[in-house]
């Protein structure tokens, strides 16, 4: 997949230092050349079969080999609450954020898990997010996502 943002790039990071981009470009040769060749950030909306994994985070063994990484598959129809924090609630909807391996795009992403509630404040749906800047919030990944998706009505 050829992008031709980067000659673009020093233009567009005037405008903004994020791209927002939809399910279909959450491939990593779409987002390694954006990420390498270019200072944009991008945040897009993870497929319902997103391969990931939770980070290790507790106390290496000290014994010989690689120390481990990872800390198990995330299972994405139910994400287990306590390894994701809350960031975020109101009405509409609850946030839960978390540092997580991307295996199809090898590398660690900011993953902002969305429930969508309804006016009784029951869980109506749920959707994943993403940004390759680990250090935004989830809030910010889902209104930069929501942005994007306000653009596509005045085209």
């Amino acid at each position: 997949m050829r992008t031709s943002l980067s000659p673009r790039s020093a233009q567009l990071s005037k405008l903004s230092t994020i791209l927002a981009v939809d399910a279909y470009f959450t491939k990593r040769k779409f987002i390694d050349p954006i990420c390498e060749k270019t200072d944009l950030n991008i945040v897009g909306r993870l497929r319902e079969d997103a391969n990931l994994r939770y980070l290790y985070n507790g106390r290496q063994t000290g014994s010989k080999g690689r120390p481990k990484q990872y800390a198990g598959k995330i299972n994405v129809k139910r994400i287990d609450k306590r390894r994701v924090t809350q960031e975020y609630e109101d009405d509409d909807v609850r946030i839960h954020a978390a540092v997580v391996n991307s295996v199809g795009l090898k590398r660690n992403v900011k993953l902002c898990y969305v429930e969508f509630l309804n006016t009784t404040g029951e869980v109506n749906t749920t959707k994943m997010f993403f940004s390759t800047d680990i250090i935004m919030t989830g809030l910010a990944i889902l209104c930069a996502y929501r942005a994007r998706f306000q653009m596509e009505f005045n085209f």
